[in-house]
């Protein structure tokens, strides 16, 4: 790798040149960032902010899988994400991306199974992350009532997002695996007992009968009488695995 300048720039543009019969894309770059937000790969730096354009244009694609931060927040790469159209879509992977740049790729997931963003993060403020999660959420119930895998962001305990998210429970049938992502929001600060509550009563309520796996991070709370309810009520239903992210998530 030391001997190349570039390792990676001539392989993007040569995939554009496939576009059409592209299907799987897993790319895992090497990465850190330097002192101008450029990638940093194996020591070199390099810009490779254009790699973005590069996926607008790979619109068959089943599974994508981007283990590097590749989508920042660009108002021309979002207007043009808007009008691409990832109707084959089966798999998105990514270690970080914005939840509305999220919303866009997945708004015509027809076919989509698999849904992992490790870190989902919100355009110029917090301020934005309820209105924001609530759309995702919408979206996925809306145009993705096949997958199986989900990881959401953390949302408030608001009346529209306990609503909105009691329908993506009844209408994704196919979930097996649930995961909450952390978004550390203000409103919902000295609540996570209250989430932990809201939780067990409404995935007794509606939880889809395929559902076996759910990760929980350390904005929800579980106390002993709680989770003793709940596997009460949940006796006679498959085993159910609860992942919690810290030892701080019961009490």
């Amino acid at each position: 790798m030391e001997l190349l300048e570039d390792p990676y720039t001539e392989i993007f543009l040569a995939l554009e040149k496939h576009a059409n019969i592209l299907n799987h894309l897993v790319i895992d770059l090497g990465y850190n960032y330097d002192d101008h937000n450029n990638y940093n790969i194996f020591g070199y730096r390099h810009d490779y902010s254009f790699l973005q354009y590069t996926l607008l244009k790979l619109h068959n694609l089943k599974t994508l899988t981007v283990l590097s931060p590749t989508f920042s927040d660009n108002n021309g790469f979002e207007e043009r994400l808007k009008t691409v159209a990832y109707c084959d879509l089966e798999t998105l992977e990514m270690d970080e991306m914005n939840i509305h740049l999220a919303t866009c790729i997945i708004k015509n997931s027809r076919y989509l199974r698999k849904f992992i963003i490790d870190k989902f993060c919100v355009n110029y403020d917090k301020s934005n992350a309820n209105d924001e999660s609530l759309n995702l959420i919408r979206t996925i119930y809306e145009n993705c009532y096949l997958v199986e895998l989900l990881s959401i962001p953390i949302f408030p305990l608001s009346e529209n997002h306990l609503i909105e998210f009691e329908k993506l429970l009844k209408k994704c049938q196919n979930l097996r695996s649930l995961y909450f992502i952390s978004m550390y929001l203000d409103e919902n600060e000295g609540k996570e007992l209250e989430y932990g509550e809201y939780l067990s009563n409404v995935l007794i309520r509606s939880a889809p009968i395929n559902l076996r796996e759910i990760g929980i991070p350390d904005e929800i709370t579980f106390s002993l009488k709680i989770l003793e309810t709940f596997f009460e009520k949940w006796r006679g239903r498959p085993a159910i695995s609860i992942h919690f992210i810290s030892f701080l998530n019961y009490e």
